[in-house]
């Protein structure tokens, strides 16, 4: 296991203890719900959980693509800057 999934692993756990005593100082049925077994508080929170992945995904997405267009621009400036300086002709030469 890679001490980044650890890491992670228990920052999401800090984060949802953090979250639960949050909800137990705010709800005051909390308690209740969780000792009589009413799970509709965890529902709830993996309902939130789900929407917050989804946002983190999309955004990743969104990034992901971004950095692909700056590959893609960077590869054309410096194919340019090759054809510029008449490096080209020898690189071309040297692989084959």
């Amino acid at each position: 296991m890679s001490r980044g999934f650890c890491y992670q692993s228990r920052r999401t756990s800090a984060a949802f203890a953090n979250d639960s005593l949050h909800t137990a100082a705010n709800e005051p049925d909390f308690p209740k719900k969780v000792i009589t077994g009413d799970e509709s508080w965890a529902e709830n929170l993996f309902q939130e959980l789900q929407e917050h992945f989804q946002a983190l995904t999309a955004t990743l997405n969104i990034r992901m693509e971004e950095m692909g267009h700056r590959i893609e621009d960077l590869q054309k400036n410096v194919n340019d800057l090759m054809v510029q300086a008449g490096i080209e002709n020898s690189v071309k030469e040297q692989m084959t």
